[in-house]
């Protein structure tokens, strides 16, 4: 505080010396040691990575099909750990900014990385907040930006990045998707592509790959085989981008108008909107949805194209409960195993994660160790 020492200020400090002796909490808060919060407790595992939110995990595998490195993107960093996340390193050398989106590693390389990050972005440095695609070429050591050039349209350049993707069978394919680019006439949600690892991008100088409206808002990004992408957004549309193709194909959603009466009331056309998807390859492509509000779903592709969809799970409905399907995983190797994840913000049902052996007929819940967990990814090693 500044200004004229007066009788006021010398009670106030009087008074804040006094609280600070009589409240032992007053003293705890200003105690100089540090320790990683929350700590372990009865009702909290504790550990993890200390970054906050965490945005996205991904895994590469020994020859035993044992975690070998994991990497965690969050928006405090990009953390990663060699014990199968008993412990973490900070690994965020070189990132402009610390506000991680998503990152994405290579299966045929594992030392290249690409990484999302979502923060302004100015071609002067003083106003430049680090935003952009970041590419790391030893295994998330150190990490280096594509030039914001690369993601220039007219004046305007593309900042908050928010998924990035790349191809399995191609470790120079690369997807970059990115919400609220600034236009001349109204703020867009656009996808870049790059077929020689991140030197240029389909679409630029003019136009991104794809472009949608500002309310799009990309929520998945996934390769499927062949170089095609899949993704979806705020709404209840996948999409499917064939390698090559000037424009995607939609892939049908499930008709939920009319509602029977006892799935939750907002469950229609309009609240269908998919958290997550887990796209399966086999004698039939498959389709498994977190659809919020609308449960989980499963879809299944016939010989004509032709999608059918069945629900699997309806979300349990309180009055004043708002639970909705968050997250799914399939064990790609045993199809009957199915993972989902139920939020409810209200604490009131409970959130947490449960698992079906038998394709999704009845599913059991996890012991969860707090009541009230947001679980934004699950997947099966």
């Amino acid at each position: 505080l500044c200004g004229k020492f007066s009788r006021m200020n010398l009670y106030l400090m009087v008074g804040c010396f006094l609280w600070a002796i009589l409240l032992p909490g007053f003293a705890r808060a200003i105690d100089d040691s540090w320790y990683p919060y929350p700590t372990q407790t009865q009702d909290h595992p504790g550990g993890g990575p200390w970054g906050g939110s965490v945005t996205k995990i991904i895994t590469t595998y020994d020859i035993n099909g044992d975690p070998e490195v994991m990497w965690a993107s969050t928006r405090g960093g990009i953390y990663k750990s060699f014990d199968g996340g008993g412990t973490w390193l900070f690994s965020s050398t070189g990132l402009g900014s610390l506000n991680v989106m998503d990152i994405a590693v290579s299966a045929s390389n594992p030392d290249i990385l690409i990484a999302a990050v979502s923060a302004p972005v100015s071609g002067i440095p003083v106003n430049d907040q680090g935003g952009g695609v970041y590419l790391s070429t030893d295994g998330g050591v150190t990490w280096s930006r594509f030039s914001p050039d690369l993601f220039m349209r007219t004046s305007f350049y593309a900042k908050y990045f928010t998924r990035v993707a790349i191809d399995p069978e191609d470790s120079l394919h690369f997807f970059a998707a990115c919400n609220n680019m600034e236009t001349t006439t109204a703020d867009e949600d656009v996808l870049f592509e790059s077929l020689d690892g991140g030197q240029t991008w389909l679409g630029t100088s003019g136009q991104p790959r794809l472009t949608f409206t500002e309310f799009f808002d990309f929520r998945v990004l996934k390769f499927g085989t062949g170089g095609t992408v899949y993704f979806s957004g705020a709404g209840p549309l996948i999409y499917q981008l064939n390698k090559g193709a000037q424009n995607a194909s939609v892939i049908a959603a499930p008709n939920v108008d009319p509602q029977p009466t006892y799935l939750y009331p907002e469950c229609d056309s309009s609240e269908y909107v998919i958290r997550d998807f887990v796209r399966i390859d086999g004698s039939n492509e498959e389709i498994f949805t977190a659809a919020g509000y609308c449960g989980l779903w499963h879809g299944e592709k016939s010989a004509q194209n032709n999608w059918s969809w069945e629900q699997l799970v309806v979300v349990p409905y309180s009055v004043n409960g708002f639970p909705a399907v968050t997250s799914v995983a399939v064990d790609e190797e045993l199809g009957s195993k199915i993972l989902y994840s139920l939020f409810d913000f209200q604490g009131l049902i409970g959130s947490g994660i449960f698992e079906s052996n038998d394709s999704g007929i009845t599913f059991t819940a996890f012991p969860m160790p707090e009541k009230h967990m947001n679980f934004g990814q699950l997947y099966y090693s």
